[in-house]
């Protein structure tokens, strides 16, 4: 066994420029997964310590280990992105430009087609909230208010418009209302 020596000291402008080198590690890159292996086992560091030499959380310490226990060598993860996707991006894009020529036509496409159109893509039920979810995925927006409601009637709201706007009120100040004025 060897002699201990001197503890090394360094400048705050070395610490600085060397935390600077491990931020620019991703947390995928095998070396820094080694590193956070070798700090466990050989110095028994805790996750708290190991977090806070590589300027990550406990539970990416956790994680890093344990793909590199695994043997993982693919630096991409899981994280992020559609982890479950109704269909590949590219098959929706595919579903909705089949309904591009249906808006072309100045129809209105509304969610329950895309859906009913995905549906009968996939070959299985999806939600409403996912069918609006690809649309605006691909880059569509509402651009009409929802339907009519069931019991209107056109003719009726035509007849009370034209009715009521024979007689206009006439809005005066509180000095001017004690009149009762109105025009007609």
């Amino acid at each position: 066994m060897g002699r201990q020596g001197k503890r090394a000291v360094f400048d705050p402008d070395v610490i600085a420029r060397a935390k600077s080198v491990v931020d620019r590690v991703g947390y995928g890159d095998q070396t820094l997964a080694a590193v956070s292996v070798l700090l466990t086992e050989v110095l028994k560091l805790t996750g708290e310590q190991i977090g806070a030499v590589l300027g990550v959380s406990v539970p990416t310490v956790v994680r890093m280990n344990e793909r590199f226990r695994k043997s993982e060598t693919k630096s991409s993860n899981n994280w992020g992105g559609i982890r479950h996707e109704v269909l590949p991006r590219e098959v929706e894009r595919e579903v909705v430009a089949g309904l591009e020529d249906t808006a072309s036509k100045g129809q209105i496409v509304v969610a329950r087609q895309v859906k009913l159109a995905i549906e009968e893509r996939r070959g299985a039920s999806i939600s409403l909230q996912t069918a609006y979810n690809i649309l605006h995925r691909q880059g569509w927006r509402k651009v009409s208010p929802d339907k009519v409601h069931p019991k209107s009637d056109m003719e009726r709201q035509d007849n009370f418009k034209k009715k009521s706007s024979r007689s206009h009120w006439l809005w005066l100040t509180p000095k001017h209302a004690q009149r009762n004025d109105h025009c007609e």
